[in-house]
Protein backbone atom coordinates (compact mmCIF):
# COMPACT_ATOMS: atom_id res chain seq x y z
CA UNK A 1 0.00 0.00 0.00
CA UNK A 2 0.96 3.69 -0.74
CA UNK A 3 1.71 6.12 2.00
CA UNK A 4 -1.49 8.62 0.77
CA UNK A 5 0.54 11.10 3.42
CA UNK A 6 3.91 10.70 1.26
CA UNK A 7 2.07 9.99 -2.04
CA UNK A 8 0.30 13.99 -1.97
CA UNK A 9 3.52 15.46 -0.56
CA UNK A 10 4.75 14.15 -3.63
CA UNK A 11 1.85 15.95 -5.89
CA UNK A 12 2.39 18.94 -3.72
CA UNK A 13 6.10 19.14 -4.79
CA UNK A 14 4.90 18.95 -8.07
CA UNK A 15 2.64 21.69 -8.32
CA UNK A 16 -1.04 19.73 -7.61
CA UNK A 17 -3.00 21.29 -5.56
CA UNK A 18 -6.75 21.28 -6.96
CA UNK A 19 -8.33 18.17 -7.31
CA UNK A 20 -11.96 17.92 -8.42
CA UNK A 21 -13.96 14.72 -8.22
CA UNK A 22 -16.82 12.86 -6.89
CA UNK A 23 -16.90 10.40 -3.86
CA UNK A 24 -14.91 7.15 -4.29
CA UNK A 25 -14.48 4.44 -1.98
CA UNK A 26 -11.31 3.25 -3.17
CA UNK A 27 -9.79 6.79 -3.86
CA UNK A 28 -11.21 7.98 -0.31
CA UNK A 29 -7.51 8.57 1.29
CA UNK A 30 -6.81 10.97 -1.54
CA UNK A 31 -10.10 12.54 -1.58
CA UNK A 32 -9.37 12.80 2.37
CA UNK A 33 -5.79 14.18 2.15
CA UNK A 34 -7.33 16.82 -0.49
CA UNK A 35 -9.94 18.11 2.10
CA UNK A 36 -7.62 18.25 4.81
CA UNK A 37 -5.93 20.62 2.85
CA UNK A 38 -8.47 22.73 1.73
CA UNK A 39 -8.14 21.52 -1.86
CA UNK A 40 -10.93 19.69 -2.93
CA UNK A 41 -13.62 21.17 -4.79
CA UNK A 42 -16.63 18.63 -5.08
CA UNK A 43 -18.80 18.39 -8.24
CA UNK A 44 -22.40 16.96 -9.33
CA UNK A 45 -21.09 14.62 -11.58
CA UNK A 46 -17.43 13.36 -13.35
CA UNK A 47 -18.01 15.78 -16.29
CA UNK A 48 -18.00 18.81 -14.27
CA UNK A 49 -15.20 17.54 -12.15
CA UNK A 50 -13.18 17.64 -15.54
CA UNK A 51 -14.61 20.93 -16.28
CA UNK A 52 -14.07 22.18 -12.67
CA UNK A 53 -10.50 21.06 -13.45
CA UNK A 54 -9.82 22.52 -16.55
CA UNK A 55 -10.98 25.97 -15.32
CA UNK A 56 -8.66 25.25 -12.80
CA UNK A 57 -5.51 24.82 -15.32
CA UNK A 58 -6.64 28.21 -17.18
CA UNK A 59 -6.24 29.91 -13.87
CA UNK A 60 -2.90 29.09 -13.45
CA UNK A 61 -3.61 25.57 -11.24
CA UNK A 62 -2.42 22.19 -11.99
CA UNK A 63 -5.32 19.97 -11.05
CA UNK A 64 -6.19 16.57 -10.25
CA UNK A 65 -9.35 14.92 -11.37
CA UNK A 66 -11.08 11.73 -9.34
CA UNK A 67 -13.63 9.43 -10.17
CA UNK A 68 -14.86 6.05 -10.18
CA UNK A 69 -14.15 3.82 -13.56
CA UNK A 70 -18.18 3.76 -14.20
CA UNK A 71 -18.26 7.71 -13.84
CA UNK A 72 -15.18 7.95 -16.35
CA UNK A 73 -18.38 7.61 -19.22
CA UNK A 74 -19.78 10.69 -17.69
CA UNK A 75 -16.12 12.43 -18.41
CA UNK A 76 -15.78 11.67 -22.06
CA UNK A 77 -17.77 14.87 -23.39
CA UNK A 78 -15.25 17.52 -21.93
CA UNK A 79 -12.11 14.89 -21.67
CA UNK A 80 -12.27 14.42 -25.46
CA UNK A 81 -14.29 18.15 -26.58
CA UNK A 82 -12.50 20.11 -24.22
CA UNK A 83 -9.33 18.84 -22.62
CA UNK A 84 -8.50 17.27 -25.44
CA UNK A 85 -8.94 19.59 -28.37
CA UNK A 86 -7.61 22.81 -26.34
CA UNK A 87 -4.80 20.63 -24.88
CA UNK A 88 -5.65 21.34 -21.35
CA UNK A 89 -4.28 18.59 -19.18
CA UNK A 90 -5.41 17.15 -16.02
CA UNK A 91 -3.97 14.28 -13.92
CA UNK A 92 -6.65 11.61 -13.56
CA UNK A 93 -6.90 8.96 -10.93
CA UNK A 94 -9.66 6.52 -12.00
CA UNK A 95 -11.08 3.63 -9.99
CA UNK A 96 -10.82 -0.22 -10.62
CA UNK A 97 -14.09 -1.30 -9.36
CA UNK A 98 -15.17 -4.66 -11.27
CA UNK A 99 -11.66 -5.54 -11.23
CA UNK A 100 -11.49 -9.17 -12.97
CA UNK A 101 -10.66 -11.67 -10.57
CA UNK A 102 -11.79 -10.03 -7.79
CA UNK A 103 -15.43 -9.92 -6.04
CA UNK A 104 -17.06 -6.81 -6.66
CA UNK A 105 -21.07 -5.68 -7.31
CA UNK A 106 -22.13 -7.21 -10.66
CA UNK A 107 -22.67 -3.08 -11.90
CA UNK A 108 -19.07 -3.10 -12.21
CA UNK A 109 -18.18 -6.21 -13.76
CA UNK A 110 -18.03 -4.72 -17.78
CA UNK A 111 -16.44 -1.55 -16.47
CA UNK A 112 -13.98 -3.09 -14.62
CA UNK A 113 -12.52 -4.90 -17.87
CA UNK A 114 -12.84 -1.87 -20.31
CA UNK A 115 -11.56 1.03 -17.87
CA UNK A 116 -8.14 0.65 -19.72
CA UNK A 117 -9.95 0.48 -23.21
CA UNK A 118 -12.11 3.38 -22.75
CA UNK A 119 -8.98 5.42 -22.35
CA UNK A 120 -7.32 4.06 -25.06
CA UNK A 121 -9.88 4.89 -27.63
CA UNK A 122 -9.98 8.37 -26.21
CA UNK A 123 -5.96 8.43 -26.86
CA UNK A 124 -5.64 9.45 -22.55
CA UNK A 125 -2.12 8.12 -21.91
CA UNK A 126 -2.35 5.92 -18.78
CA UNK A 127 -0.51 3.60 -16.37
CA UNK A 128 -1.80 1.36 -13.37
CA UNK A 129 -0.57 2.91 -10.57
CA UNK A 130 1.80 1.00 -8.65
CA UNK A 131 1.09 -0.18 -4.96
CA UNK A 132 4.93 0.72 -4.45
CA UNK A 133 5.85 4.04 -2.81
CA UNK A 134 9.33 4.50 -5.14
CA UNK A 135 7.66 2.80 -8.53
CA UNK A 136 4.68 5.18 -7.97
CA UNK A 137 6.73 8.09 -7.28
CA UNK A 138 8.55 7.10 -10.48
CA UNK A 139 5.19 7.03 -12.43
CA UNK A 140 4.20 10.53 -11.45
CA UNK A 141 7.59 11.80 -12.14
CA UNK A 142 6.00 10.32 -15.86
CA UNK A 143 2.89 11.94 -15.31
CA UNK A 144 4.06 14.93 -13.98
CA UNK A 145 6.15 15.70 -17.41
CA UNK A 146 3.23 14.73 -20.08
CA UNK A 147 1.34 17.25 -18.04
CA UNK A 148 3.90 19.70 -18.99
CA UNK A 149 3.79 19.18 -21.87
CA UNK A 150 -0.07 19.52 -22.19
CA UNK A 151 -1.23 16.31 -22.58
CA UNK A 152 -3.55 14.77 -19.79
CA UNK A 153 -2.90 11.10 -18.02
CA UNK A 154 -4.29 8.93 -16.15
CA UNK A 155 -3.67 6.68 -13.14
CA UNK A 156 -5.95 3.30 -12.97
CA UNK A 157 -6.03 2.82 -9.07
CA UNK A 158 -6.81 -0.58 -7.68
CA UNK A 159 -8.66 -1.41 -4.41
CA UNK A 160 -6.33 -0.99 -1.70
CA UNK A 161 -3.76 1.35 -3.56
CA UNK A 162 -4.05 3.49 -0.95
CA UNK A 163 -3.39 3.21 2.71
CA UNK A 164 -6.44 4.85 4.91
CA UNK A 165 -6.18 8.92 5.31
CA UNK A 166 -7.93 10.23 8.45
CA UNK A 167 -10.44 12.90 7.36
CA UNK A 168 -9.42 15.80 9.96
CA UNK A 169 -12.38 17.67 12.18
CA UNK A 170 -13.95 20.27 9.24
CA UNK A 171 -14.90 23.32 10.19
CA UNK A 172 -17.99 24.76 9.20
Amino acid sequence: MISMEQFGEKLEQYGFDFFSGVPCSFLKPMINYAINKDQFYMAANEGDAVAIAAGAYLGGRKSVFLCQNSGLTNAVSPLTSLNYTFEIPVLGFVSLRGEPGLKDEPQHELMGTITDKMLDVMQVPYEFLANNLEEAFDQLERANKMIEDGKSFFFIVKKDTFGSMKLNEQRV
